[in-house]
């Protein structure tokens, strides 16, 4: 099973340099293995490219991949370790939760997903609590109930977020999928139903985010079953969460 730590299965993608493949300083030598990571990416992930093989990697073959070099050379995988990072300093435990629900939801992505939107859906997945940096100690842990005037402070980090995410990528995209997690699947402005209008990425990190949330344990009260976490997916859909996407998890937990 995916969430038992006894069958844990971890896979990466690693770019690597050395000096001898010509850095002048220690900041090209990161650049040159940062280049290495976007190409093991693009080879499908869990590989490792090394910056001297580079110019064996098979050409871009269609425009997908042309967009997919367009899209992620805006998004510096190095910007966003710094951002979690960040998050991890200021709250450990949701980073971690961060992280969990970026590889659950690649996991539910890899079959819905082109491989420049799986990549995109790694990204938001990531950073979608980044947001939480903003947020007050007293508040970020209280182990009690949060008042209103709390809760209101608290959802506030959706914002922070977005505001962050515009000010450090040139992507309207992924400001609009972290905007948009935490929005119902079938009810809209006015209870008009948004469903599929919704990027199908917001869908995959809300189910992924309110599963991760429930199974483990917080201040505030401990964590539920695998089960009881998913029925509870269920009874919210389609209200809450794309039924489908419940459903792939379902699939994805079984694992």
């Amino acid at each position: 099973m995916l969430f038992r730590s006894e069958d844990l299965n971890i896979t990466a993608s690693l770019g690597l340099s050395n000096r001898q493949f010509g850095a002048v300083d220690l900041q090209d030598l990161l650049d040159q293995a940062d280049q290495c990571l976007y190409a093991a990416k693009r080879q499908g992930r869990n590989t490792v490219v090394r910056f001297d093989q580079c110019d064996d990697l098979q050409p871009v073959a269609s425009m997908e991949d042309l967009d997919e070099l367009s899209w992620s050379a805006n998004i510096e995988y190095s910007t966003v370790t710094g951002l979690l990072s960040a998050l991890a300093f200021r709250c450990q435990a949701t980073a971690e939760h961060s992280m969990r629900v970026s590889d659950l939801s690649v996991a539910i992505g890899r079959n819905l997903l082109t491989k420049r939107n799986l990549y995109r859906l790694e990204i938001c997945a990531l950073l979608h609590d980044i947001g939480k940096i903003g947020v007050p100690d007293a508040i970020l842990h209280k182990p009690g109930k949060l008042t209103d005037a709390e809760w209101e402070v608290m959802q506030r980090h959706d914002e922070i977020a977005v505001e962050i995410i515009r000010s450090s990528f040139a992507s309207e995209e992924v400001a609009e999928i972290i905007q948009c997690h935490q929005r119902k699947f079938n009810s809209g402005a006015g209870g008009e139903s948004q469903g599929s209008r919704l990027p199908l990425e917001s869908r995959i990190i809300a189910v992924c985010d309110a599963f991760d949330s429930m199974i483990y344990d917080h201040v505030y009260r401990p964590g539920v079953s695998t089960q009881q976490a998913i029925r509870e997916l269920q009874r919210c859909s389609p209200e809450q969460f794309d039924p489908d996407v419940v459903r792939s998890e379902e699939h994805t937990s079984e694992l």
